[in-house]
């Protein structure tokens, strides 16, 4: 009888007595792929969680895939183990970790070596996988808002402290925004009208024209960081109210989210990063120059 085969009948014959004992494994989830397929690296945004589960080696395993049970034979575990668990402040830490399951926390920016291997319980001798399966864990940045531009059809507009003027109604008005992340975005924005009165102060309420919209940025999804420059919105014509009053329009790039920030959000729900950046572009009415006046021609005629 060969080794493999001396194997599965001890296997059995164990799974037998521990028959009113199994426990139910991580359920497999058709969101899981093999790390090897990513190069054996998973990229986690920093302060995120993110769930892993390791394969049951099936000898030892038979009733795994067995009717959509999942179960573990009793007493088997899975040793977890890197350079960083063991750290003062580690750059990653376990959690939630149950039979062949376990969540790993991104703590720290940086590339984590991780390794995973099963261990037989007492019965079986209490052997070890010598080798294991080995991962990288690519813990990188919040995605970030970089700056803003602006321009009126393809020219160019210059703001000063974040504020741009000009007499007359707008057309075109193009905005873009500079990101630092992992491509694609999601970028969120809001845009406010206001009248002001010639002093400048704010008369009446707040008109929302865009409220919290939502606009995805970038050609494609990328694993690798860039910094770049996307177009927001364009097209956006900003006229001034009842046609003649001084109108103010408060532009706010709220938060974003990346490629990566958003698969690390699997366990939960989404998180928007980045601290609003405001702009302001005030419309004036161009002023209409009146009659000139003068002491009429025949002023003091005889």
């Amino acid at each position: 009888m060969t080794k493999k085969n001396v194997l599965k009948l001890a296997t059995a014959a164990l799974v037998f007595l521990f028959a009113a004992n199994v426990v139910n494994a991580q359920v497999e989830d058709d969101d899981f792929g093999q790390v090897t397929a990513d190069a054996n690296i998973s990229r986690i945004t920093v302060g995120k969680t993110m769930p892993f589960y390791v394969q049951p080696d099936s000898d030892y395993h038979p009733d795994y895939n067995a009717g959509g049970l999942w179960q573990i034979t009793p007493g088997f575990q899975w040793n977890w183990t890197s350079p960083e668990f063991g750290e003062p402040t580690p750059g990653i830490t376990l959690a939630n970790q149950s039979l062949n399951y376990v969540e790993i926390v991104a703590n720290t920016v940086g590339e984590y070596s991780v390794t995973v291997r099963e261990q037989a319980p007492a019965a079986w001798g209490g052997c070890e996988d010598p080798v294991g399966q080995t991962m990288t864990v690519r813990v990188v940045p919040q995605p970030i808002i970089v700056s803003y531009s602006a321009a009126i059809g393809l020219d160019a507009v210059s703001f000063t402290d974040d504020l741009y003027q000009q007499c007359g109604a707008i057309n075109d008005f193009r905005t873009s925004v500079s990101l630092t992340g992992f491509s694609k975005f999601e970028v969120r924005w809001s845009l406010v009208q206001r009248e002001l009165n010639i002093l400048g102060d704010p008369v009446g309420s707040d008109n929302t024209i865009v409220d919290a919209a939502v606009v995805e940025v970038g050609d494609e999804n990328s694993l690798d960081i860039t910094t770049a420059s996307y177009l927001l919105d364009t097209g956006r014509s900003l006229g001034l109210i009842d046609g003649n009053k001084r109108t103010r329009y408060t532009f706010t790039i709220d938060q974003i989210t990346d490629h990566v920030s958003r698969r690390s959000d699997y366990l939960g729900a989404k998180t928007w990063y980045g601290n609003p950046l405001t702009f302001t572009v005030i419309v004036n009415p161009t002023p209409e120059t009146g009659p000139i006046y003068h002491i009429p021609n025949d002023f003091n005629a005889l």
